[in-house]
C-alpha cells in the first residue's frame, strides 16, 4: 500500500513497516501547532491513523477505519518530532485491532489509542 498524499501534506513519513511493528514520524513547524502553541490533536490522531492504516496495508488491500478508541496524555509542546508506533492486537480476513502511541522528542507518552480496520476490497465492484 502506497502512502497517501493526506499524510505527505502533513509530513508524515513511515521509518518502518513490519508486521510486528510500523513507526510513524512527522517534524512539529508552526503550522502543525494550535493557538496555545502546542500540537493541534487532530494531527496527533490523523498521524495515529495513518501508520495504523499503513500497518495494516501490509494484509489488506483496501483497509478503512471504522472505530477508534483515542486518549490524550499530556499537551505536544516544545517538540521537535513526534513519533508514532504501532503494534497489531489482532488482525483477522475482515477485521484488524491495532494498538498505537505516540511519543515526542524527549519520550514522553502523548496519547494512545486502539483503532479497528475493515478490508473493503471483496466488497467493492469493479
Amino acid at each position: 500500500m502506497r502512502e497517501n498524499d493526506f499524510g505527505k501534506f502533513l509530513g508524515f513519513t513511515c521509518v518502518k513497516n513490519t508486521k510486528e511493528e510500523t513507526i510513524y514520524e512527522v517534524e512539529v513547524n508552526e503550522n502543525l501547532l494550535n493557538p496555545f502553541n502546542a500540537v493541534h490533536g487532530g494531527l496527533l490522531y490523523a498521524l495515529c491513523d495513518e501508520a495504523c492504516g499503513y500497518a495494516c496495508g501490509l494484509v489488506y488491500k483496501m483497509p478503512v477505519t471504522v472505530n477508534a478508541a483515542f486518549n490524550y496524555l499530556k499537551p505536544a509542546m516544545n517538540t521537535t518530532k513526534l513519533v508514532a508506533i504501532v503494534h497489531p492486537i489482532k488482525v483477522g480476513s475482515t477485521l484488524a485491532v491495532l494498538d498505537v502511541n505516540v511519543y515526542d522528542d524527549k519520550d514522553l507518552h502523548l496519547c494512545n489509542g486502539t483503532f479497528t480496520y475493515m478490508e473493503i476490497n471483496k466488497w467493492i465492484r469493479r
